[in-house]
């Protein structure tokens, strides 16, 4: 995802016949809708594996995300193939066996009557929304909550579509696109650095590997791991 916003920061070129120009623009709106992809990866890796909870209530937060992914592929048994079909019955068995084990956590009693009727229907992927595992996050909460909702709203058809219409220019010279784009870029070095800095907490393997980079990469990484996070080191 971080390299399609890379990509997808540069200028892109469109020729209409109409216009003796060629149009030259940074799809922000795409980039947009992007950016708010990393933060909820981000915070689902956290959610997951970057915490301080115990290993038993970590393998039953695992066990709730599993479940509704697997859960939700069930949707489509309308519309595949003959061997698709047989793979949606076998996960239909692998659903009963992760939600029996789900039912056999301690923590099981911990949920709600909203909680269960969730995992009953849909799944239940996560206990907390997105804001909430926000304000509980590494991360700083105010400017990353804020980038949050705006670029949420970029995801919705008819918030984008008015955006579109009424709102700025994606020209490739135009300031307030450009200085998107760069908020853009900074969000996503901030995350990518705090993933970094993360995976060798957690695996110390990857330290050595870590410490054979070149100063040029490092520095920036532990710039932008101590600009993200909320925590004093």
């Amino acid at each position: 995802t971080s390299q399609s916003i890379l990509h997808l920061s540069n200028v892109h070129t469109f020729k209409i016949e109409k216009y003796d120009n060629p149009l030259e623009i940074i799809d922000t709106q795409s980039i947009f809708v992007l950016t708010r992809s990393i933060l909820e990866g981000f915070l689902s890796l956290e959610y997951l594996y970057f915490n301080r909870i115990s290993l038993e209530e970590k393998q039953f937060r695992f066990k709730l995300w599993r479940v509704s992914g697997i859960m939700s592929r069930q949707q489509f048994a309308d519309s595949v193939s003959d061997e698709f079909r047989e793979k949606l019955e076998e996960e239909k068995k692998l659903i009963e066996q992760i939600k029996a084990e789900i039912k056999e956590s301690p923590y099981y009693s911990t949920l709600d009557k909203q909680h269960l009727w969730k995992l009953d229907k849909f799944g239940l992927p996560r206990l907390n929304s997105w804001g909430q595992l926000l304000s509980g996050s590494i991360l700083k909460h105010g400017g990353f909550k804020k980038m949050y909702t705006l670029y949420s709203n970029y995801a919705h058809s008819e918030y984008l579509s008015m955006m579109q219409l009424n709102e700025g220019s994606v020209h490739k010279n135009d300031k307030r696109n450009l200085e998107s784009v760069y908020t853009v870029l900074n969000i996503v070095c901030m995350i990518n650095s705090v993933i970094v800095e993360l995976l060798i907490q957690h695996f110390p393997a990857l330290n050595s590997k870590y410490q054979v980079l070149e100063e040029s990469l490092k520095y920036p990484i532990e710039y932008w791991g101590k600009v993200a996070k909320n925590v004093k080191e």
